[in-house]
């Protein structure tokens, strides 16, 4: 009974989160074919996440946290993630406040920080640049008010361009995606697509409208430089790009701007990463965690 999917489901089921976004309407609206009062919260899209660190930061797609009516102010949304009932013993609480670090449209992802002091169980990464085709994937997704839900299959091709509906009038192209028979909806976008041994090796968009069986994911490889390039850096401008080698271990330096501040002070490609500010970061998580700190113009050692 204990099967390679049932060892996954037990070992990643802690990371994974339901992500809602709500608005609080400041005129009569119509929602999704519904009639809302003005001055009511309406739940305005949902989807799947996964936490990336372990001091609350979850990875999710971009459009589960972008609001599907203009009638919105952009200043009174509100984003909740949760947690499966199941883990209601262990954790206490479980659902959140949480707020929108940063976003990724060129890809569709969304950094998001949960309003919380408590420690999460951050998903275990894998890699996609040794992915085989055929070789057994599985999704999970948290579309029923928080109860997690999987499902398997294989890896059916690597580097797909696609075009899928995101939402009802929107479209989006992309490059370089997985496609699985893994079925995947609406409500499990956001969440990992996982190898057997349980690592996240993309996180699930969508499904192409017209076809069954087919569903794509963003590749981990190039979720880590979104992270890297994009949504971990802060206000600040380090010009230089940070990466992981395939043994994992201390992060190393992938490329430099001839005129950023980690090129004039002596950084070259290829240095590996042991230590920010004297603290020692054994990854690249580690090292974007210590990153996400600091302020414009402060200098590191």
């Amino acid at each position: 009974r204990l099967t390679p999917e049932a060892r996954v489901y037990q070992m990643v089921a802690p990371s994974v989160v339901r992500v809602e976004l709500w608005g609080l309407l400041g005129v009569e609206a119509q929602v999704g074919g519904r009639s809302f009062d003005a001055n009511s919260y309406v739940k305005m899209s949902t989807g799947s996440g996964v936490v990336y660190t372990e001091d609350g930061l979850v990875l999710t797609n971009a459009h589960v946290i972008t609001p599907t009516s203009d009638v919105i102010d952009p200043e009174k949304l509100r984003v909740r993630v949760l947690f499966s009932p199941e883990f209601e013993s262990s954790m206490g609480e479980i659902e959140f406040d949480a707020k929108v670090l940063k976003q990724d449209l060129q890809w569709d992802l969304a950094l998001l920080q949960i309003d919380s002091n408590m420690v999460f169980q951050a998903a275990p990464f894998g890699r996609s640049s040794d992915l085989l085709i055929g070789e057994r994937v599985i999704a999970l997704g948290a579309q029923y008010e928080g109860s997690l839900s999987l499902s398997a299959g294989m890896l059916s091709g690597l580097d797909r361009q696609v075009t899928m509906r995101l939402e009802e009038d929107v479209f989006k192209t992309f490059q370089g995606m997985i496609q699985t028979d893994a079925a995947v909806n609406a409500g499990s976008a956001g969440g990992p697509l996982l190898n057997i041994y349980g690592e996240l090796i993309g996180i699930n968009v969508a499904t192409l409208g017209d076809s069954e069986g087919v569903s794509f994911a963003i590749p981990v490889d190039r979720i880590h430089n979104s992270l890297s390039q994009d949504l971990m850096r802060g206000s600040f401008w380090a010009g230089m790009t940070v990466g992981e080698l395939n043994d994992g271990g201390s992060p190393v330096v992938t490329a430099l701007h001839p005129r950023g501040p980690a090129f004039q002070a002596g950084l070259e490609i290829g240095d590996r990463i042991l230590a920010v500010d004297q603290k020692p970061v054994p990854s690249l998580r580690n090292y974007q965690r210590h990153m996400r700190e600091k302020k414009p113009n402060q200098t590191l050692v």
